[in-house]
Order: structure tokens, then C-alpha cells, then sequence
């Protein structure tokens, strides 16, 4: 791992506990989906870099599967039963997506396998920010954003398949903190009732 990469891996283990901390606490409403696919995605990359010995690194790792784990537990502790189940589709397109990731031996097919995966996850969380937009931490996906730049930074071969995922998740993540800082203004405007003159 560079020291871009280890930048960005140090920010993100710095802010998953504050985005832990404020879905038990509130006001963040993790959503169930969203962070089930992302707790089994952590778990089974964990599990795979470990096999494959990947060093030092494979402890942040788990670290940030278990991290994930918990704001999973926290969401479906907050989560509307009613909303979860009818959002509930992108699990079977990302079991898809996990098993292209495990099964290609081309390494661009197991990268879109992956990306696929994740942005079935990613999907709920997005359209949740825009009707309730507060219920995310947009500084927080800010943060996460630049780390994920960092990611993007420290790749050593530059070719889709090393670029494909940091660069997606540089690019959701920040869509996520501008969908969130936003929509604030425009949808309490949208909410609160017109003034009798």
C-alpha cells in the first residue's frame, strides 16, 4: 500500500465510526439495504484478501468490515419495515455482481462484478438522500469523497481495471454529499406551507 493509499484508508477509518456514532444517535438514517450489501461486500473482500495474504493492510480491513457490520445492525434497528421490503430488489443483482467478482479470472470482469454490486447498494441510500436529504452526513461523504481520491491516487497500473472502482466510489460518494447539502434547503421549501398574506 503507498502512502496515498494509506492517507485514504487512515480517513476513512477516522470518519466510519462518526457515521456509526450519529446512526445510533441520529440524525443519520443508514438505509438496511444499502448497508447489508455493503456489510457482506467488506466481509467477503476481507475474508478474500486475507486468503490471498494481503499483509498488514488485511486488519484495517476487517476493521472497516466490522465497522460496517454495525451501522448495518444500526440501520435495521431505525429502518420502516414497509420501505425496506419494497426496496429490497438490489440484493438479487448484487448477489450477481459478488459472484462475477469471485468467479472471473479476468481481473476488469471481476471489477465490474464488484462495481456492479456495489452500486445496487449504493441506489437506496441515493434516492433516500434526495427525498430526505438530512438523513445523511454530507461532510462526512465529502471526507470520504477525497479519500477515495487518494485511492485513486496510489494506483500504481493504470488501466480499468485498477481505476474502475476508486473512481466510482470517489464519484458516488460525492454525489451523495451533493445530493444531501442540496436538496436541504429545496426540501424543506417544498414542505413547510405557504404564509397567508
Amino acid at each position: 500500500m503507498s502512502w496515498l493509499g494509506a492517507v485514504g484508508a487512515l480517513i476513512l477509518l477516522a470518519i466510519s465510526p462518526v457515521y456509526l456514532r450519529r446512526s445510533l444517535r441520529g440524525p443519520t438514517r443508514p438505509h438496511p439495504v444499502s448497508w447489508g450489501i455493503w456489510s457482506a461486500l467488506a466481509v467477503v473482500g476481507a475474508i478474500a484478501n486475507h486468503a490471498a495474504g494481503g499483509g498488514g493492510a488485511v486488519d484495517v480491513i476487517f476493521v472497516m468490515a466490522a465497522i460496517d457490520v454495525a451501522i448495518f445492525a444500526a440501520a435495521l434497528r431505525v429502518a420502516d419495515a414497509k420501505t425496506s421490503a419494497r426496496e429490497a430488489w438490489p440484493v438479487i443483482p448484487a448477489a450477481i455482481g459478488v459472484a462475477v467478482w469471485l468467479g472471473a479470472q479476468d481481473p476488469l470482469a471481476a471489477t465490474i462484478g464488484v462495481v456492479t454490486a456495489d452500486a445496487c447498494a449504493y441506489w437506496p441510500t441515493l434516492t433516500k438522500t434526495w427525498r430526505e436529504p438530512r438523513s445523511e452526513p454530507s461532510l462526512l461523504w465529502a471526507i470520504a469523497g477525497v479519500a477515495f481520491v487518494f485511492a485513486c491516487a496510489s494506483v500504481s497500473t493504470v488501466d480499468p481495471a485498477s481505476l474502475l472502482y476508486p473512481v466510482y466510489l470517489t464519484v458516488s460518494s460525492l454525489l451523495i454529499a451533493a445530493v444531501s447539502w442540496t436538496r436541504r434547503g429545496r426540501v424543506v421549501a417544498l414542505l413547510t406551507p405557504p404564509q397567508p398574506r
